[in-house]
């Protein structure tokens, strides 16, 4: 890309940016599957993922409540 970091970051913190729009999105896309992952392997019984996953319901909860 031909824009200056510094540029690229204060886009990207603009909430009327298209790119800012595109990064999110992006982020909660990759954070919506790594939980699909994690799921997939507490299903399958792996210890740590049901863990992981517990600790994830229990933010979710959290942040409704705020």
């Amino acid at each position: 890309m031909d824009i200056n970091e510094d540029d690229l970051r204060e886009e990207i913190l603009k909430p009327s940016s298209k790119l800012h729009r595109a990064y999110y999105l992006g982020m909660a896309t990759v954070k919506q599957q790594h939980r699909k992952n994690e799921l997939d392997l507490a299903a399958a019984g792996s210890p740590q993922a049901v863990q992981r996953t517990h600790e994830y319901l229990n933010q979710m909860l959290e942040e409704i409540r705020v």
